[in-house]
């Protein structure tokens, strides 16, 4: 469950689409490492995890700054372009 202040709302951080040629597209990837933990402020384009391709090691990079509220893809499980990874609402004062 994810507890909002009055007036927050949630957003959605994504698995962005991979554009490496050398990946096959039905290639696995998974969750390496997360990069902030629930609670945590991220700045615009800061990676918040690390993602483990065939290729290697990519950062998954904030779309806006905010503060990770739910993670739902634990370490080492598998995910998918587009799948959503986490929700995050806008630090307080933007």
């Amino acid at each position: 469950m994810v507890w909002l202040a009055p007036g927050e709302s949630v957003k959605y951080l994504y698995m962005p689409e991979v554009n490496i040629r050398a990946l096959n597209p039905n290639s696995e990837m998974r969750v390496l490492v997360w990069a902030k933990e629930e609670g945590e402020m991220f700045t615009k384009m800061e990676p918040v995890l690390y993602v483990e391709t065939e290729i290697g090691v990519i950062a998954v990079q904030a779309p806006q700054a905010g503060i990770l509220r739910k993670k739902l893809v634990k370490e080492g499980m598998p995910v998918k372009v587009g799948q959503i990874l986490a929700f995050f609402t806008e630090p307080r004062g933007v």
